[in-house]
């Protein structure tokens, strides 16, 4: 038996909620980085060359790099960057350009989802979770991170 004014744990209906909302948010929100003749602003042809690199090197050597005289500084020290790391499947699958994109998609709509979770976890309040969600990945960090997205991963 619950305690009286204890609020019930959000049902799984409410995640699923969530993440089609915040799915659906995603698409919305990028769909003009999807352009077939246009790269999103910023710093992403550095990201998706990077990504374009990290992909060869697996191919060619069977390993993750950890220093090219190609890039900035030399390091990105891969072993312990999450956007790197997953940027390698969708690049395989995409190409370098559409992969990177999806990792940026697929890292965002996460961000929301771990925000989302963090609400109900800590509030039981499934509701603000999906708007906290959508403004966390989505929003003014969301949108600073469209330069930068690893900064709304981290």
């Amino acid at each position: 038996m619950r305690p009286r004014g204890a609020q019930r744990e959000p049902g799984v209906a409410w995640h699923v909620i969530a993440g089609v909302v915040l799915g659906a948010a995603g698409v919305i929100n990028m769909w003009g980085w999807f352009s077939v003749d246009l790269l999103p602003p910023y710093d992403f042809a550095g990201y998706a060359a990077v990504a374009e690199d990290v992909h060869q090197s697996l191919a060619r050597y069977g390993r993750l790099p950890v220093w090219s005289s190609k890039w900035f500084g030399g390091t990105t020290r891969f072993l312990g960057s999450i956007k790197e790391v997953l940027a390698v499947p969708f690049v395989a699958w995409l190409g370098p350009v559409r992969g990177t994109e999806a990792t940026i998609l697929v890292l965002k709509v996460l961000a929301g989802l771990a925000m989302y979770a963090w609400c109900v976890r800590a509030f039981r309040a499934p509701v603000v979770g999906v708007i906290a969600g959508y403004a966390f990945a989505f929003g003014n960090a969301g949108n600073y991170a469209s330069e930068h997205f690893h900064v709304v991963v981290s």
